[in-house]
């Protein structure tokens, strides 16, 4: 299986004849968030992406918001 993610222009994923466009990728955060595992190697842990999306103000909602985005 060969997956695609595109991260500039058009973002999106695509994968053989599916793609899916960026407006269905969770807006700013999801889109965020896909190009920073995009640049990952390996598995992230749920704490660095919290870092990575928020820093230092880590809003109360942070756990549901990154539980909608994935």
């Amino acid at each position: 299986m060969t997956l695609n993610v595109q991260l500039t222009g058009r973002m999106g994923i695509r994968e053989g004849g599916s793609v899916i466009p960026a407006t269905e990728l969770g807006g700013n955060l999801g889109r965020l968030l896909l190009v920073r595992l995009s640049l990952s190697h390996g598995a992230v842990p749920r704490d660095v992406i919290v870092d990575w999306l928020w820093g230092e103000d880590v809003p109360d909602s942070a756990t549901s918001k990154l539980d909608a985005t994935c």
